[in-house]
Order: C-alpha cells, then sequence, then structure tokens
C-alpha cells in the first residue's frame, strides 16, 4: 500500500481479542497499544504474546491517561504489570500519550512505573546472600 509506505512505524489498538490474535499472528504492524486506562476485554495469553514477540512486535504502555484519572490509574497499574509478567519484560515501550505537556513524565518517573509493574523477587532462603556475578 503506498499510504502505508510513508510511515516507519504502524501501531494498532485492538478492542476485542479477535483483533489481538489477528493483530499478534497476522498483521504487518510493528507496535501494538493497549487501552491500559480501562479493564481489558480480553486475557493476555502468553502463547499469543510469544509469537507477537518472535515476529517482531513491540506492546506499548501509555500513562497519560492515568495522570488525569485515578481509577485509570488503578487499571494501568494492573493492566501494565499483566503484559509486563506476560512479556517478561521483553519488547515493551512506554510512551506518555499525553495531551498536555504536565502529563509528561522524567526517565526515571517512567522507570519506576516499570519496576512497579515488575512481578516481585522470588523469596530467598534465610541466610542467603547476593550473587553479584552477572
Amino acid at each position: 500500500n503506498a499510504i502505508l509506505s510513508t510511515y516507519d512505524l504502524l501501531a494498532v489498538q485492538p478492542t476485542t481479542e479477535k483483533l489481538f490474535q489477528a493483530a499478534c499472528k497476522t498483521y504487518e504492524v510493528d507496535i501494538i497499544s493497549l487501552d491500559m486506562g480501562s479493564r481489558l476485554p480480553f486475557y493476555l495469553k502468553q502463547p499469543m504474546v510469544n509469537l507477537a514477540i518472535s515476529r517482531g512486535l513491540y506492546f506499548e504502555i501509555c500513562y497519560g491517561p492515568a495522570i488525569r484519572d485515578q481509577s485509570t490509574r488503578r487499571h494501568l497499574i494492573s493492566n501494565a504489570a499483566a503484559l509486563i509478567r506476560v512479556t517478561k519484560g521483553k519488547n515493551v515501550i512506554i510512551s506518555s500519550e499525553a495531551l498536555k505537556a504536565m502529563e509528561v513524565r522524567g526517565p526515571y518517573d517512567v522507570i519506576n512505573l516499570y519496576v512497579l509493574c515488575l512481578p516481585p523477587p522470588p523469596p530467598r532462603a534465610p541466610g542467603m546472600g547476593f550473587d553479584n556475578r552477572n
């Protein structure tokens, strides 16, 4: 398509599970953006997400709506945690989707949001030290 060739990145925001599966399996897109401000109408399933990652697709988390509304903030944290858990932190983009300049956050605030959504580390046995040989 001549119009699509003029863009470098193409993103979709699926609203149903069927569209999400099509985006993961067949659509020629670069980014799958999910509406994190409300409860997702479907569960993020590991096989579908892994297929999208293997195809080189990225998932987008937009934090801007969470700044505007408290209930949206709760949904964002819950949905982002589910996405990061399923993707294991791979191929995730965090963007602002800000409507005003005041909604844009600094890089450390965005990193803190990402860390907030990470699953807790596995418990360690008492007396077990840290291994810094990574």
